[in-house]
């Protein structure tokens, strides 16, 4: 579990700072997407509009959501011990050691468990509300971290 938890957090970095095909960094393509972070998280999370997340869901469930603003969106969810749908348009899947990858296009990712893990560079919406959590901390850009909300709080990334 350990190697799948450093993953999450070493993967977006190196994504985000290799040159993509067109020369640019994948935080330059969606313009003024900001890293966000999701560090040992229990309760609800909600990441929503455009850019790129990794990361996983020791338990619970992924939700991912094609918006129609946009296109479909692309990646994975794994680990899925019951799954329904599709990515392009409207995905449900639970179970343990969810392992998440989306990016491209328009979507909404709902997540609700513990040890939520995820990182990325988003534009658009960020929402939590923590369970009984004293470790689970987000951090949105440069900021230092912050303990999750005990109510459903939203925060808007550079949109």
């Amino acid at each position: 579990m350990r190697p799948l938890l450093v993953l999450s957090f070493a993967i977006p970095a190196l994504v985000a700072a290799a040159p993509a095909s067109s020369g640019l960094l994948l935080s330059e393509r969606v313009a003024g997407s900001e890293s966000v972070s999701l560090q040992r998280g229990r309760g609800y999370a909600v990441i929503a509009k455009r850019g790129a997340v990794i990361g996983n869901v020791g338990r619970g469930w992924v939700r991912v959501a094609h918006l129609p603003d946009g296109p479909s969106p692309e990646g994975y969810v794994r680990g899925c011990e019951a799954r329904s749908g599709r990515l392009a348009e409207k995905l449900y899947c639970r179970g343990r050691a969810l392992r998440l990858y989306v990016h491209g296009g328009t979507w909404r990712i709902r997540m609700r468990g513990r040890a939520i893990n995820v990182s990325g560079v988003v534009r658009g919406s960020l929402g939590l509300d923590r369970d009984s959590c004293s470790l689970c901390h987000y951090r949105i850009g440069p900021a230092d971290p912050r303990r999750w909300p005990a109510t459903l709080t939203f925060f808007t990334v550079r949109s």
